[in-house]
């Protein structure tokens, strides 16, 4: 059964049926992050179907192919990458992107993301990155790179002096 974060988010029964709008799946495990990505993407006058979860994205995109996919990066059970793979083997070429407020991804997880030509965008994102990221997805232009991060967040490896969020030298001897 397809769950939404909101019942007033919830498409008619004919997705495009509003004047044939493209259609952007929303995956999140968080219900008010839906919310306001359906709401930025409605205004923007696309529209969206939400889910709570990779299991409900999946039942619906067996059903209906949508345009373009924005998934949450960290959830329960199978999180944005695994959904990533599974999208992949049913629709290879669907434009999808990853949304995480993960900053300190390690570069083999973003380097797996860019192998299956998903671009990445770091939380929070505003009305207008939602909107740009679905446009952007829905015009072909998949960058595969991280986006709206500071770039000196993202590091290859974590060394033992500093953590991986941290702006510190690690080059310098760590503080207590």
């Amino acid at each position: 059964m397809l769950q939404w974060a909101d019942s007033n988010d919830r498409p008619d029964s004919n997705d495009r049926s509003a004047g044939n709008r493209p259609l952007i799946l929303v995956i999140d495990d968080d219900p008010e992050i839906l919310r306001v990505f359906s709401r930025a993407l409605n205004l923007a006058e696309y529209s969206t179907h939400t889910a709570l979860s990779a299991e409900s994205a999946l039942t619906f995109v067996r059903a209906k192919c949508p345009d373009a996919v924005l998934v949450d990066l960290k959830m329960p059970y199978i999180n944005g990458i695994g959904l990533l793979y599974r999208l992949r083997r049913l629709h290879p070429h669907i434009p999808v992107a990853v949304i995480t407020g993960v900053y300190n991804l390690d570069q083999s997880t973003i380097d797996e993301i860019g192998a299956l030509h998903a671009p990445i965008h770091f939380k929070p994102l505003s009305i207008g990155d939602i909107q740009d990221a679905a446009r952007r997805l829905l015009s072909g232009e998949l960058a595969t790179r991280a986006e709206h991060a500071p770039a000196d967040w993202i590091q290859q490896t974590p060394t033992p002096q500093t953590s991986v969020l941290s702006r510190e030298d690690p080059s310098q001897p760590a503080r207590p």
